[in-house]
């Protein structure tokens, strides 16, 4: 049941008692209509008629009689017909339609809506004046609302009941419910780490402690009497916060999502809403709130999610996330038909880079190189570093066309980028799940020999799947086993620093002896198959001519 809230109530009861005041006044007679001012200037009228028509019938001009009646009901619109009937019956002048308006058989012929007036000739009766007058008002309920007594009766009560209400309202508004409070209470709400607030079923703030005045960079005195939708709210979908209190209305003690509550340009809290009911009986009468600041809280959790999430070096997704993001748009694009692209990047000639320069410039490249990939990446990208100096950037809604053309504008902003001892280029290679597909692991191993084949092609370029030559295509995992440097065209490192040929024998012995240390610092007492054949496929063509048994030397 829809109850009315206690300002209306009130508003309403004294509105009322000013309309029955009203008809009060009307019964004593102090508050009066027009009706006994009408029928009064109606009968002067039909008097003044009457005595024009005496004058005529002294003269015998009973035209002019006619013409006189004629003149009367053309020129007052309130006068409808008019007659000049002798005593034996005869009518000596009427308008048309007057037999059909006169009421001839009426108790009292004359009243509000037809006057009768004798006419003289000389002493003698000589005929009556008949004048019929429109309705003063109308029939039913359009005639009782036309009374002015009523038109001002009701302008009245409705002006009261809306002056009430604001004036009532304004006024409770500014009562401090807050004084009934006992001071050790307020003391002890104040003293909570929480904000406390309790707000009516409209949503105004009826009582509030000092940390939720704080939280709103403000005194608890403005806040009595706001309405709390007022307040700076940052809410999901642009919800009022009255929006999430009448979500709790079905009872009980409810929590609600994180809530942003920013009091100025500079700051803004994160807060844990609790809400509970105020019940008086069967009725609710407002709500307690409480609100925990968790901004910090949350800042750490996002720096958690952050840590856990990203690369450490370079701040793009790590595989694991990145794997967990792409599972939800492939299953998007599967359910409703739009396409992903991906590409895969690696640093040409990296190896020599940290060979070469150092790990510290090897780590300036590839900082360097992500950075440029997540600035050219749009905010639906996925950029992740799959493993050493390989990326991975996955593009949703984005066409095998769309994709190769945004790897053209990926490959020319690697091959931008400026450094002090050396230039780099990158290769690229480009899939889509358009090209057949069936999973996520499928469509980056396309791209992996997308990548094979433009490293193999001379590098600094960029290749899709869908122009790979069948006899180069690897069975999926093979990529990694296979891949090697193509016989050099353009080198990733040049320069005025750039490193001169060296001896490929005492090189490749140096480079399997760095691979050995490296080993022995990771605990390592065999030296893996793979990692010696990545230090071959590595070396310049030159040296991946040389017997192994070079190599088998460096490795004892």
């Amino acid at each position: 049941m829809q109850h009315f809230g206690t300002t209306t109530r009130i508003a309403f009861a004294m509105a009322m008692w000013t309309a029955t005041v009203l008809l009060m006044l009307r019964m004593c007679g102090v508050i009066g209509d027009r009706t006994a001012e009408t029928i009064r200037q109606r009968s002067e009228m039909s008097e003044m008629v009457a005595v024009t028509c005496s004058q005529f019938a002294s003269r015998d001009q009973t035209d002019a009689i006619a013409v006189t009646l004629a003149a009367l009901v053309q020129r007052d619109s309130d006068v409808l017909s008019a007659a000049c009937v002798a005593d034996n019956g005869e009518v000596i002048a009427e308008t048309e339609g007057h037999p059909k308006r006169w009421l001839a058989d009426s108790d009292n012929e004359s009243g509000a809506t037809q006057i009768k007036v004798p006419v003289y000739q000389g002493d003698g009766h000589f005929a009556d004046v008949q004048v019929t007058f429109r309705p003063l008002v109308a029939q039913g309920w359009l005639g009782f609302f036309g009374l002015r007594s009523v038109q001002v009766t009701l302008l009245a009560t409705l002006g009261n009941l809306l002056g009430f209400l604001l004036l009532l309202r304004r006024c409770f508004r500014h009562l401090d419910p807050s004084r009934a409070v006992p001071e050790r209470v307020r003391t002890a709400l104040d003293t909570m780490a929480e904000g406390i607030v309790v707000a009516d079923m409209d949503g105004r703030i009826r009582m509030a402690n000092q940390p939720f005045a704080e939280f709103c960079d403000s005194v608890v005195n403005e806040l009595i009497g706001k309405d709390i939708d007022d307040l700076p709210w940052v809410i999901k979908d642009d919800a009022k916060f009255t929006q999430l209190l009448d979500a709790m209305a079905s009872g009980g003690r409810q929590s609600a999502d994180l809530l942003r509550l920013s009091p100025n340009d500079s700051e803004e809290r994160i807060l844990q809403p609790n809400a509970s009911r105020i019940i008086e009986g069967e009725q609710c009468h407002g709500y307690m709130i409480s609100l925990a600041d968790v901004t910090s809280l949350e800042q750490k959790n996002q720096q958690l999610e952050y840590l856990a999430t990203r690369d450490p070096m370079t701040g793009c997704l790590n595989r694991r996330s990145f794997f967990e993001q792409m599972e939800t748009h492939w299953s998007g694009a599967a359910r409703h038909g739009h396409s992903i692209g991906c590409m895969m990047v690696d640093v040409d000639h990296f190896k020599s880079i940290n060979d070469n320069f150092g790990h510290a410039v090897g780590d300036e490249v590839l900082v360097a190189v992500s950075s440029a990939l997540l600035e050219m990446a749009r905010g639906s990208d996925l950029v992740c570093r799959y493993g050493g100096e390989e990326f991975c950037v996955a593009m949703p809604f984005e066409t095998i066309e769309g994709a190769k053309m945004a790897a053209q504008r990926y490959r020319e902003a690697i091959e931008s980028l400026a450094f002090d001892q050396l230039s780099v280029t990158a290769s690229l290679g480009v899939s889509s799940n358009a090209l057949g597909a069936d999973s996520v692991e499928t469509m980056l191993d396309q791209a992996d020999q997308a990548l094979y084949h433009s490293k193999r092609s001379g590098r600094n370029r960029v290749t899709t799947f869908a122009e790979l030559p069948e006899e180069t295509e690897l069975p999926a995992g093979e990529n990694d086993n296979h891949r090697q440097e193509a016989p050099g065209t353009a080198e990733a490192i040049s320069g005025e620093n750039q490193v001169a040929p060296v001896d490929a024998e005492s090189s490749l012995l140096e480079s399997v002896q760095t691979l050995v240390r490296d080993l022995q610092a990771e605990g390592q007492s065999q030296v893996p198959l793979q990692r010696l054949q990545g230090v071959l496929a590595d070396r310049p063509p030159a040296s991946n001519q040389v017997d192994t048994s070079v190599a088998q030397s460096g490795v004892h």
